[in-house]
């Protein structure tokens, strides 16, 4: 068991195996439930509007179809790269706060 330990501390580039794990569970559980709201939930939500007189519901499906799940598959993306401590130049391009402060416009 101690061994199983040891690996999941080994350090590469400033994070921990176990961070990177954690990272990629972040980012493939992030996937696989819009994965799995896409085609159970919002297909069922696209059968019981496609039954509607009005087609205003069905392009509200159809937006959140082709805009919202990809953003959220953006941000769980996003979020699973972040978790991990990454160097100053790859931070700064991926958090402009984080001491990017050419980005602020000065008045």
């Amino acid at each position: 068991m101690s061994s199983f330990q040891e690996i999941l501390s080994r350090e590469y580039w400033g994070n921990s195996v176990q961070d990177y794990l954690i990272a990629a569970a972040i980012i493939v559980l992030g996937l696989l439930l819009i994965r799995i709201f896409k085609r159970f939930l919002l297909n069922k939500v696209r059968t019981w509007v496609s039954k509607s007189k009005s087609t205003l519901d069905d392009l509200i499906v159809d937006d959140v179809d082709k805009f919202v799940l990809p953003v959220g598959s953006f941000l769980f993306v996003y979020w699973g790269i972040t978790s991990l401590n990454l160097p100053p130049p790859y931070r700064s391009f991926l958090l402009p706060t984080s001491g990017n402060r050419r980005m602020v416009r000065q008045k």
